[in-house]
């Protein structure tokens, strides 16, 4: 049985959804389209019959596409309590605490936020924490009619390391996710420098910028050594702008263009030496085995926040983006978690 053309259309045109892969799945079917438009593909591809399974593979396929350009990381936090209202292991008691707020659906429709947990074991629980938000709007009549918009949050509660990921970009909905495991028992702490001393705050920084360019400077002599690199000598990583946190709470942002030392920067000086504040957040960007990726690193004072998102680079790479986000976490857990 054939697949609605429909179904295949809205992938084939889909945002995420280039040439290159176009012309992929035209080459893998044998089409003869001359010339190779973006139309043109599409509509070829359209007259042909699609199999569920051939379906399934172009859903992977678009996962897979978004999952390598979209932006890759989560929010961090440390495990500090869990709910304890039986003698079951704690895994068993944080899924059974989590099925109390569990989400529930009508069919694609979210009735009740809430969580759905997808793994349980003894080092590790995972799942989703499903919201949403419905706002009013008057059409060209003012004729009030709703939009509901639905979110999702993964979680990764690390049981053997203290640690949780939370994995969603919607800032203003955390709070509601972090509300929603504090009534069923779980206490989560931020992560970071806000509890240490300034000096303190400011080596831990500037030793994670040293360590991660030193570890990035590693990974490219091994790719020359391999003759896979391109042996430039760009700079591997440069930091673009820094947020910090002064004493009272307030962040002020300074712009460093590019440089690696960012305590070299007049703005950041004054505000970490004469202010005392603490560098929060920075953007910037790093070279990871020929790959350029953007990143944004930091905590604010509910979590940390870790994200790296892939700028240029060999196409179809995906294991480039989390091999390089798990390098970067790697020096994040040290100096922003295991440090303190």
């Amino acid at each position: 049985m054939s697949v609605d053309k429909d179904k295949i259309r809205n992938i084939l045109e889909s945002d995420s959804i280039k040439a290159s892969h176009l012309k992929e799945l035209v080459d893998k079917r044998g089409l003869d389209v001359h010339p190779r438009t973006i139309d043109n593909m599409i509509t070829a591809l359209l007259s042909e019959k699609w199999t569920e399974d051939e379906f399934d593979e172009l859903k992977k396929m678009l996962v897979m596409i978004q999952k390598e350009s979209s932006p890759h990381g989560y929010y961090v936090g440390t495990i500090e309590g869990l709910p304890d209202a039986t003698p079951q292991e704690d895994h068993e008691e944080l899924q059974e605490a989590l099925r109390i707020n569990e989400a529930s659906f009508d069919g694609d429709e979210l009735i009740e936020p809430g969580f759905k947990v997808n793994k349980s074991s003894p080092k590790l629980v995972t799942g989703i924490y499903w919201t949403q938000t419905t706002t009013y709007e008057s059409d060209p009549f003012d004729n009030l009619r709703t939009r509901t918009k639905l979110y999702d949050f993964g979680f990764e509660f690390h049981l053997d390391e203290g640690i949780v990921h939370i994995i969603g970009d919607n800032f203003g909905k955390l709070g509601e996710v972090m509300s929603a495991l504090e009534e069923v028992g779980v206490d989560i702490e931020g992560v970071g420098h806000d509890g240490v001393h300034p000096d303190d705050a400011k080596t831990y920084v500037k030793g994670f910028i040293d360590d991660l360019s030193s570890g990035l400077a590693d990974k490219r002599a091994q790719q020359s050594l391999t003759n896979y690199g391109s042996g430039s000598h760009n700079p591997l990583i440069s930091v673009h702008t820094v947020h910090i946190r002064l004493s009272g709470g307030a962040l002020q942002k300074a712009d460093l263009e590019g440089n690696q030392d960012i305590f070299d920067n007049d703005t950041v000086k004054t505000l970490t030496e004469d202010k005392n504040g603490k560098i929060a957040q920075m953007k910037g960007d790093l070279i990871y085995k020929d790959t350029n990726f953007g990143f944004n690193i930091g905590y604010n004072e509910r979590l940390g926040r870790i994200r790296i998102k892939k700028k240029t680079g060999k196409d179809g790479d995906v294991d480039i983006v989390e091999e390089a986000f798990e390098f970067v976490y790697s020096y994040y857990k040290e100096y922003y978690i295991d440090k303190l």
